[in-house]
């Protein structure tokens, strides 16, 4: 068989894979669209203290949004008076997990990986606030939130939650998750099982390396996961990857920028160390006792045809991520120009589908 054969071979086994479990996490994704409102958020996290960093980082958990859109979403909870605390466990906690990532762990890496990694993006939200607490003890000035239109849409509730699920939610992950699908499929057919066990090695130089990767490249939550999964193939550790896959979505350059202009800058550099320190401390744990999908049945290389009902899901999704990326060609000119943001909503590098998220009244 040819490399390109093999690769293609691979990105429709991987989609087959996925795509039952995607299907499902976007639907849950929209029912939670539904029943957890941002205003309904905005009460949980008042103004300060331990509790509310420990709400923040609990909310942040099952709300798919990818380490773009969470940037605007937390300026509003910034703005309408959430404590920088609970801000930063927010902005540490979201963008790592949602209910469609949690799903698809589960599938390709297994329960254990989806478990550890639901626990690891709650311990970094609450540990980043403790952070900025500790560094930032000045008078948090309370912002009193000003009056908020009234959500112009009137229709059946589930056609909402359908909608947000199967339409916005995918704009905003459908090409970190096609680019990871590609590169998952090009590593595994190009690179040998032991390529990085050779190169890269384990333990800390790993996770150094795997960190210094993962913060310059911009990955959603779910489109790091068949990378993580192609990593481990070619010779990852499990905790290596784990460290990937909560370095990628929850550190990259427009989140720590964004993060100095709305909380200032020291609460910024805490905020990554506070990450790097839990993913590190929980890549050693999870290696040391032998957490990760290794030899376990759903860590194979895809021997087993998938089933009739596997085909049909993937032909939806790749249905669904095409019409997620055709429209974004013609609105990426107008959307962010569409209604004017502040510095502290809006970072340099403008994604659509953020201002979009923060506009709608999400």
């Amino acid at each position: 068989m040819s490399a390109f054969a093999n690769i293609v071979e691979r990105i429709w086994a991987m989609t087959c894979e996925l795509a039952p479990w995607l299907l499902l996490g976007f639907f849950f994704a929209g029912l939670l669209s539904i029943f957890l409102k941002p205003e309904t958020v905005r009460k949980w996290l008042g103004h300060g203290g331990f509790w509310s960093t420990i709400k923040a980082s609990l909310v942040g958990v099952p709300i798919p949004l990818c380490s773009c859109g969470v940037i605007p979403v937390a300026a509003s909870l910034r703005r309408h008076g959430a404590s920088k605390p609970a801000t930063a466990a927010f902005l540490a906690s979201t963008p790592q997990t949602g209910v469609d990532s949690i799903a698809v762990t589960w599938s390709l890496l297994g329960p254990a990986f989806a478990v550890t990694r639901v626990i690891v993006a709650f311990v970094s939200g609450v540990v980043s606030g403790l952070f900025v607490r500790w560094v930032d003890r000045s008078p948090d000035p309370v912002t009193v939130p000003t009056a908020e239109s009234s959500d112009p849409t009137s229709g059946n509730p589930w056609l909402a939650a359908l909608h947000y699920g199967f339409i916005k939610l995918p704009r905003d992950i459908a090409k970190s998750l096609a680019l990871g699908i590609l590169l998952a499929a090009m590593l595994g057919a190009l690179l040998p099982g032991d390529f990085l066990a050779k190169h890269i090695g384990s333990g800390w130089t790993a996770y150094l390396l795997i960190t210094a990767v993962a913060i310059p490249l911009y990955v959603c939550s779910t489109g790091s996961i068949p990378f993580a999964f192609a990593l481990m193939q070619a010779g990852l550790t499990p905790g290596a990857a784990l460290v990937f896959l909560v370095a990628g979505p929850a550190v990259n350059v427009a989140t720590i920028t964004t993060m100095a202009q709305f909380l200032g800058k020291r609460a910024a550099v805490v905020h990554v160390a506070a990450l790097v320190l839990v993913s590190w401390t929980a890549g050693w744990l999870f290696d040391r006792l032998a957490l990760g999908p290794a030899g376990e049945s759903h860590f194979h290389d895809h021997g087993m045809a998938p089933a009739w009902w596997s085909h049909a899901a993937a032909v939806v999704l790749l249905i669904i991520i095409g019409l997620a990326l055709w429209p974004q060609r013609e609105k990426k000119k107008s959307c962010c120009a569409a209604e004017p943001q502040t510095p502290a909503e809006t970072p340099k590098a403008c994604c659509c589908g953020a201002v979009e998220e923060s506009t709608s009244g999400r």
